[in-house]
C-alpha cells in the first residue's frame, strides 16, 4: 500500500510538472506577443506626435519625448488600445486580412484625456496637430508597420501552431488558467492525503517548481538569445525566463520549508516522547 501511494504520489507530481509549464506557456505568450506589437505600436505613435510637437513648441525634442512617453506609460486607455492591437494581431495569425487597426478614437481619446496635463508643461496639441496625428495612424504606412510586425512573428511560428490558432485562443485564456490551478491545487491536495502529512507535499512541488525553473532558464534563455541576435526581429522572451526564475525560487523555498516544518515536527515530538517516558517513570516509581 505504502509502494502504492508513492507511485501515485510520482505520477501527481509530474502530472503537476507539465501543468507549471503549460501555465507558463499560457501566461507568457500572450504578453510576449503583446510587448512586441505594443513596443511598436507605441513608439510610431509617439514618434509622430513629438515630430508634430516639436515643429511649433519651443522645447528640447528630448523633453516632449519624455513627456508623451510619460502619458503612453501605465495608462488604462493604452493598455486598452494595445490588447485592441492583439486582438487585431491574433486575426491576421488566423489568416484574415487587417488593412487598418482603426486606433483614430482611441489615439484621441488619450490625447484629450491628457491634453490639459500637457498644456500646462508647454505642450500645446492643436486641433490642427490632433487631426495630422489621427491621419498617421489611419495611415496606410503605419498600419503596414503594424502587418510587418506580425509578419515577422508568424515567420517565427511553426506551421502546426498557426492551424490550431482557435485552440491556441483558448489556450491564452483567463479560463484555461483557472481550470489548469484548480487542478494544480486538487493535486497538491491529493499528494497531502496520500503522504497522510500537512507539510511533505512542499517536497513534490518543489521537485516540479525546480525541473520547470531549469526547462525555463535554458528553453528560453538560449532562445531569447537566438532571437536577439536577429536584427530585424525585436522579440523578447524575458516574461518566459523570468517565469523560470521565479519557479526556482519557489522550489528552493518550498524546500527550505519542508527541512524547517520537518525539524520542528521532530522536535515537538521528542518533546512528547521525553514527556511520556518521565510520566511513565513517575507511574513507575508511585508503584513501587
Amino acid at each position: 500500500m505504502k509502494v502504492l501511494r508513492s507511485v501515485l504520489a510520482g505520477i501527481f507530481t509530474g502530472i503537476i510538472t507539465i501543468i507549471l509549464f503549460v501555465f507558463g506557456i499560457s501566461l507568457n505568450f500572450k504578453y510576449t506577443i503583446t510587448d512586441t506589437i505594443g513596443e511598436v505600436v507605441k513608439k510610431g505613435i509617439t514618434d509622430n506626435i513629438v515630430n508634430i510637437v516639436s515643429e511649433h513648441s519651443e522645447m528640447a525634442v528630448g523633453e516632449i519625448r519624455t513627456e508623451v512617453d510619460k502619458v503612453f506609460t501605465d495608462n488604462p486607455k493604452v493598455k486598452e488600445m494595445i490588447e485592441h492591437c492583439f486582438n487585431k494581431a491574433m486575426d491576421i495569425l488566423n489568416g484574415k486580412n487587417i488593412t487598418n487597426l482603426n486606433l483614430q478614437n482611441d489615439i484621441e481619446t488619450i490625447i484629450n484625456e491628457n491634453q490639459p496635463k500637457l498644456e500646462k508643461i508647454g505642450i500645446n496639441i492643436s486641433e490642427e496637430d490632433k487631426q495630422k496625428i489621427l491621419d498617421f495612424v489611419s495611415s496606410e504606412d503605419f498600419n503596414n508597420k503594424f502587418n510587418e510586425v506580425v509578419d515577422k512573428i508568424k515567420g517565427n511560428v511553426p506551421n502546426e501552431a498557426l492551424k490550431v490558432f482557435d485552440i491556441l485562443n483558448f489556450f491564452m485564456s483567463q479560463k484555461f488558467r483557472i481550470i489548469l490551478m484548480c487542478t494544480f491545487v486538487v493535486l497538491l491536495i491529493l499528494i497531502a492525503l496520500l503522504k497522510k502529512s500537512f507539510y511533505k507535499w512542499l517536497t513534490n512541488l518543489a521537485i516540479a517548481t525546480i525541473i520547470n525553473g531549469i526547462l525555463y532558464s535554458i528553453i528560453f534563455g538560449i532562445a531569447d538569445w537566438l532571437l536577439k541576435s536577429k536584427e530585424d526581429l525585436n522579440i523578447s522572451l524575458s516574461n518566459f525566463t523570468q517565469y523560470g526564475y521565479i519557479m526556482l525560487i519557489v522550489g528552493i523555498l518550498s524546500i527550505i520549508l519542508n527541512i524547517v516544518i520537518n525539524k520542528i515536527c521532530k522536535k515537538r515530538t521528542i518533546k512528547k516522547q521525553i514527556k511520556t517516558e518521565e510520566k511513565s517513570n513517575e507511574y513507575i516509581d508511585e508503584k513501587k
